[in-house]
């Protein structure tokens, strides 16, 4: 089976498969919604966690950036947070996280505070941001070692 989902498409559908399943708790629906909600959590997980979408491929479409970039190994997130950054987030995610409690949130405020928090742990722990690639952003410093073609590699 070759992966044809690039790295931004599995980070959105990791994303929104824990808000299907968070929106499950959150909304309180009945069991045909929450059945609904429960299987779209489960296909986008999955298929985040697989790269590989069959309705995709039934299409002949990838959202891979060149043929090289998804081989059997999958694409390789090229570490882009630095530490202090990396910190932050985690800051962050943690702050998001104490507003649902805080605050008196309402169903939708809460789905998007979980949301970005989970997206701030996953930044903060996997020390690669999506968005940052887009904007072409990089906090690693070069005496950090934040994955490939950053830092300076010894040579004995």
């Amino acid at each position: 089976m070759k992966k044809n989902i690039g790295l931004h498409d599995r980070f959105v559908r990791f994303i929104l498969g824990l808000a299907a399943f968070m929106n499950i708790f959150a909304l309180q629906t009945g069991p045909l919604v929450s059945s609904i909600l429960a299987i779209a959590g489960i296909v986008l997980l999955y298929t985040s966690i697989q790269g590989y979408c069959s309705l995709y491929d039934a299409f002949g479409y990838s959202t891979c950036k060149d043929e090289t970039s998804c081989n059997e190994e999958g694409e390789i997130m090229k570490q882009n947070v630095g530490k202090t950054d990396r910190f932050i987030r985690f800051i962050l995610g943690m702050a998001f996280l104490l507003n649902i409690f805080t605050l008196n949130t309402g169903v939708l405020a809460t789905v998007i505070l979980v949301v970005l928090a989970l997206s701030m742990f996953y930044s903060s722990i996997s020390g690669y941001c999506p968005l940052y690639e887009l904007c072409k952003m990089d906090t690693c410093t070069k005496e950090e070692t934040c994955g490939e073609g950053h830092g300076e590699t010894a040579s004995h």
